[in-house]
């Protein structure tokens, strides 16, 4: 009897010891593509923009470890620290397939609006493309609207009176 390929390996799998499964993490592999177009079309964009590393599957040593350090269930996966007219930075919750918000997100994402922060949920790489447009304020992303954002907000500083270390 023929069977599929799929089910050939997962009984060969099954049946041969020590063979590991490659977990499938599809928000995962959407973040790294994130930061794959950044690296690429909007480098400007980078040194502004990190992940929080927040999620995933971990072993209870690790688990204990990261929560002592800080480590909030709910928080966003990436931050964008670059301030626009109305709000002190981005976060950008990456989602995969039919996932939702949970809990712990929604009640992050309040905190953060409620106290100037803009928050937004990313679901493809247009969607990405479009929350920058509408965060900045920009028809077209481009790496040089980017760039000149950044020389806009240095000039700002300066004018407060805030040097190159952030002290007054």
């Amino acid at each position: 009897m023929l069977q599929n390929k799929s089910v050939q390996r997962r009984i060969k799998s099954c049946l041969i010891p020590n063979i590991k499964r490659k977990r499938k993490s599809p928000e995962h592999d959407f973040q790294v593509s994130i930061f794959n177009y950044v690296d690429k079309a909007l480098p400007a964009l980078r040194p502004c923009m990190f992940a929080i590393p927040n999620g995933g599957q971990r072993n209870a040593i690790v688990a204990k470890r990261l929560k002592a350090e800080g480590v909030t269930a709910g928080v966003y996966d990436i931050f964008i620290s670059i301030p626009n007219n109305l709000n002190h930075g981005l976060y950008i919750e990456c989602k995969a397939g039919k996932n939702k918000l949970t809990d712990e997100q929604v009640a992050f994402r309040d905190k953060m609006i409620e106290i100037g922060y803009w928050c937004e949920e990313c679901r493809t790489i247009e969607d990405f493309e479009m929350i920058l447009e509408n965060y900045f304020g920009l028809e077209r992303l481009t790496n040089i609207e980017i760039a000149s954002r950044l020389e806009c907000e240095k000039f700002i500083q300066k004018k407060r009176g805030i040097n190159e270390t952030g002290v007054f």
